[in-house]
């Protein structure tokens, strides 16, 4: 869309605008040969080229002063780049233009991102006013190929469960350009409350609670039916102005604090096994007898470990001044359905998990382990997504959500086998440092005091990322929605870590924790159980700062979108908390306040909408029951092997192997050098090409404040 000057006199209409931005005639197309190489290797289509073009579409009342200023000053490197309101023109024609943006309601980073440089030019925007980003690839030589742009767009350039695209051939795009596309989130019903009549056949119980994503089996809806008809439970709700029926806010509510994800229900279940010789025995929570277990049996020799199985991630010390902790978490389901985006949320999420612990910690590395099919793989697929896109996805994602949180990523690992064809195991970590001593008090030690308020900070809450613990703790099927999918905002997080050093280190808050798996239901409800001697809260979720207006309450409460903290604030400490969160750009905002009653209490207005006995909410879970028995070990002959004297044949050969063969170009994908820490490498020897078998990082420049000094006797650690 062109702009055209207008009268002084005449009132400037609102109209959208599309500003496309590309590298200049003269150099190279980058983004683009990247992505020629890609559509080559990936799809198996020798391309002749493809040229990339990013865009932004602008749905705001601004004149055009300042849409030249925008284009000159915000959106435009002139050095090395060009760009304009009208149809920007490549080097040569082109066969097919695929334009791909996310679908509304979606996490879009490079919007939020130049939304927020339109603030720092002085343009103000409106709460109507908004910003798309999206990507445009013109491709040539695509006549010839038996593969429809299509197909292209769906299997390479982007994923069907998260953004949207627009087709357009040569001539479409001479004639007409690219239409104006708005994809605003919108929810035009108002919030509502629902009750659920739990007074039906147990069967008809267990196909809502599928149909619902509650993931809850026929004992646990058992347990919470005998619940709301005990008689106090049932005198107390009557008084709130409740019905005896679980509002679907509760039942959302339990589903997601019972869920496999956040209880491990199967690891801490009662196992009634049977041994190969007949022997019978029960084994009464393999988590507590085994892993609980065996560690606090370490735990006493070993006093440098401070704090194990209460917290997001366990802490150790590191030295006199540092403790260390670390956290491994896997993000499978997520990223098996879309790539990016599970990928870059488990690993700022395993990033939360650290700041979450103690006092917070500083992130000082991220991990990942990639276990995908063969990349070389031939045949039908569900889920749809190659193990070759699938690695290049994942890769991207843990990329992003490190290097653009300031966070290296030193390390990893990747492995190739046919058995994870239908579901992949993405495994990402994080190792933070955290001060030994914070005010005079143990760093690793938390704790809220009634009347402490509750106080959100960072992102606002959105409808993506809701049933992500529920969704995750069942198999994939074709049923599996997409719902629980999100896309994570590192530039937020970063942002809210620096927060949360400063606010930690001036004494604001009491405690810390994450909205993970569960957003406020997770974050409120656990920091509520560590209140005085019963636990609780009362929280509004009706002052939550939502992404766009009508979300039920249950949404609101359960929604995991990235970037969220909750904050247990002294009331005398709020203004100057939050003065400190305005200096971070950090939106915090108070949501109620933390109490010794014992229930979990949650409100929208003046209206109920959960009230659970923090006992029931956390402990109130039936203890899964599971019949195991010993298998008889299987015999394998030794394979008979025939000597092969080429032994250059055979070493060249193994080398070749996809589990043994050079990772380098991943590797080098990742930025290990970030925070100035690294002293051994993840690619050593002559030429920085070969994998190291682990890598050595500096997390503090300095060693000791009092005993040490420079970076030659800086404490390090070892990453394996």
């Amino acid at each position: 869309m062109g702009i055209k000057n207008k009268k002084k006199h005449r009132r400037w209409c609102r109209i959208a605008f599309r500003l496309e931005i590309s590298t200049r005639p003269d150099l190279i197309n980058a983004r683009g040969a990247s992505m020629l190489k890609r559509i080559k290797n990936e799809l198996d289509i020798p391309l002749e080229s493809v040229y990339y073009v990013t865009v932004f579409t602008i749905d705001a009342d601004l004149n055009p002063e300042q849409l030249n200023m925008l284009k000159e000053l915000v959106f435009t490197d002139p050095i090395s780049e060009i760009a304009s309101y009208e149809k920007l023109k490549s080097k040569e024609e082109f066969d097919v233009l695929i334009e791909v943006g996310w679908k509304p309601g979606l996490t879009d980073n490079a919007a939020r991102v130049a939304q927020e440089a339109f603030r720092d030019i002085g343009i103000t925007l409106g709460l109507e006013d908004k910003i798309y980003s999206s990507i445009q690839y013109r491709i040539k030589g695509v006549d010839g190929w038996d593969l429809e742009p299509e197909e292209i767009a769906s299997r390479l350039l982007a994923n069907p469960l998260v953004q949207r695209w627009q087709i357009r051939n040569y001539s479409q795009w001479t004639s007409k350009g690219v239409p104006i596309s708005l994809p605003r989130a919108a929810i035009n019903s108002p919030p509502e409350i629902e009750y659920i009549d739990l007074g039906v056949k147990p069967e008809e119980l267990l196909t809502l609670s599928f149909s619902s994503q509650w993931g809850l089996n026929t004992k646990e809806l058992q347990a919470i039916v005998e619940y709301f008809e005990g008689k106090g439970v049932a005198r107390r709700r009557k008084e709130l102005g409740l019905e005896k029926m679980p509002t679907n806010a509760e039942m959302e509510s339990l589903a997601q604090t019972w869920s496999e994800h956040c209880k491990h229900k199967q690891f801490n279940a009662l196992i009634h096994f049977r041994g190969a010789n007949g022997e019978r025995y029960d084994i009464n929570s393999l988590f507590d007898t085994y892993i609980k277990g065996a560690t606090r049996k370490i735990m006493e020799t070993r006093p440098w470990i401070k704090s194990v199985f209460w917290d997001n991630a366990g802490v150790m010390e590191f030295n006199k001044d540092w403790l260390f902790c670390l956290k491994c978490e896997t993000h499978n389901s997520p990223s098996n359905m879309e790539g990016y985006g599970g990928a870059i949320t488990g690993i700022v999420g395993v990033y939360r998990d650290p700041m979450g612990t103690g006092m917070g910690a500083r992130i000082v590395f991220g991990y990942y382990g990639f276990v995908v099919g063969p990349q070389d793989f031939h045949g039908e697929l569900s889920p749809p997504q190659h193990p070759k896109v699938l690695l290049e996805r994942v890769r991207k994602g843990v990329e992003d959500g490190g290097n653009k949180h300031g966070v290296p990523t030193p390390y990893g690992r990747v492995f190739f086998d046919e058995s994870y064809l239908g579901k992949c195991i993405i495994l990402v970590a994080a190792g933070g440092m955290i001060p030994a001593r914070v005010n005079g008090k143990p760093g690793w030690e938390k704790k809220v005091e009634p009347g402490d308020l509750i106080v959100m900070a960072g992102g606002r809450i959105g409808v993506d990322g809701i049933h992500g613990a529920t969704v995750s703790s069942r198999p994939f099927d074709d049923t599996t929605p997409a719902g629980h999918i999100q896309i994570g905002d590192p530039y937020m997080q970063k942002k809210l870590m620096d927060m949360l050093h400063e606010a930690r280190d001036e004494g604001l808050y009491n405690f810390v924790q994450d909205n993970g798996a569960g957003g406020l239901n997770s974050s409120v409800g656990e920091t509520a159980s560590y209140c005085g001697k019963r636990g609780g809260c009362v929280l509004y979720l009706d002052r939550a700062p939502l992404k766009y207006p009508n979300l039920n309450p249950w949404e609101i409460l359960v929604s995991e979108s990235q970037e969220r903290m909750t904050f247990a604030v002294p009331p005398e400490n709020i203004s100057a908390f939050q003065r400190l969160a305005r200096k971070h750009d950090v939106e915090a905002t108070v949501l109620g306040e933390f109490v010794d009653s014992g229930t979990f209490h949650v409100k929208f207005g003046e209206e109920t909408v959960v009230y659970l006995e923090m006992e029931f909410l956390h402990e109130g879970v039936p203890q899964m029951e599971l019949d195991a028995c010993e298998v008889a070990k299987k015999r394998y002959p030794e394979p008979k092997l025939g000597e092969d004297k080429n032994y250059s044949r055979v070493l060249m050969k193994m080398l070749s192997r996809p589990n043994i063969c050079s990772r380098e170009y991943i590797i080098r994908q990742f930025d290990h050098e970030v925070q100035g820490g690294s002293v051994i490498k993840p690619l050593v020897g002559a030429h920085s090409d070969v994998e190291s078998d682990s890598v050595v990082i500096r997390p503090t420049h300095q060693g000791s404040a009092r005993s040490m000094n420079g970076i030659g006797n800086s404490p390090r650690f070892v990453i394996k």
